[in-house]
């Protein structure tokens, strides 16, 4: 089940930096170990490896009991997510070890001589000792499926016959489908389709209006974009429209034309807490 609180993300024409402040685990949490690391026990001790996804079962003292999200040997495993039945899948010969995005958004890749995992893995719960976690474990924040984002893209190139430059001011909203890439890979892909609302400045060289004359009309946009995200950091290419209300009046050169822009950015928002609980 995708989370119904959908992640938001900033994307603008200029690199902000924020400060993230790390935050403590809690049961529930999605993490990667840096490096392998070893369990508690005093009679067994396991080795967990480094990049597979774990998800913190129970924290009790300074014991912290985790759990790898499934993997799959032969094909299909069934797990349960909020009390409906997830089937995990085999595709092109490599195995995912959680859910689907289709359901969950979230899964990992493991190659095919890693299979003998599912034996170590499946169905066990380890016990690590909390200082062990420190600096060696990172948060995993899968990518959503679809994302609601802000967009404000203050130049454009307008490229018809008296080709051009255009900055002004603008802001939207934008609705974002992610393509081809895991959720869990630090990479991902978007198209996007988006309204915004701006202005512009109308002069004698792009409208009807009187010489030396410059007039500041309102505009509403329709965008069209392709967003790739590596982390946090953002960049976009973007196709929109512009029309501004009174075309009658000042027959804008530009109503109705294409224009074309880039953005770059950095995404300020963390996805909500998506639970799955294995069967």
């Amino acid at each position: 089940m995708e989370s119904s609180n959908k992640k938001l993300s900033t994307l603008f024409v200029l690199l902000f930096i924020f400060p993230l402040s790390a935050q403590d685990i809690k049961i529930g949490d999605l993490i990667k170990f840096k490096s392998s690391i070893l369990t508690s026990s005093q009679t067994n001790k396991d080795t967990l490896h480094a990049n597979i996804v774990f998800r913190i079962q129970n924290i009790e003292g300074e014991s912290i009991y985790v759990e790898a999200l499934p993997f799959t040997e032969n094909g299909y495993k069934k797990v349960n997510l909020d009390g409906k039945d997830i089937i995990i899948e085999k595709e092109n010969g490599k195995l995912k070890n959680a859910i689907p995005y289709e359901e969950a958004s979230l899964y990992a890749k493991v190659k095919a001589s890693e299979r003998s995992l599912a034996n170590t893995y499946n169905d066990n719960i380890f016990i690590l000792d909390k200082k062990d976690f420190t600096d060696n474990y990172d948060k995993v924040t899968p990518f959503d499926r679809v994302t609601l984002g802000v967009v404000s893209l203050p130049v454009k190139f307008r490229f018809q016959e008296q080709s051009t430059f255009e900055t002004n001011f603008n802001i939207g909203a934008t609705v974002g489908l992610r393509l081809f890439t895991n959720p869990f890979s630090p990479y991902a892909f978007y198209v996007q389709t988006g309204i915004n609302i701006g202005t512009t400045k109308l002069t004698s060289t792009n409208s009807s209006i009187e010489p030396e004359k410059e007039i500041n009309a309102s505009l509403g946009t329709i965008l069209f974009g392709a967003m790739f995200q590596y982390k946090k950091i953002q960049s976009g290419i973007y196709l929109g429209y512009d029309f501004i209300s009174n075309q009658k009046e000042y027959s804008w050169n530009y109503h109705g034309k294409p224009w074309l822009s880039i953005g770059i950015g950095i995404d300020v928002f963390e996805n909500k807490d998506v639970k799955i609980n294995s069967q």
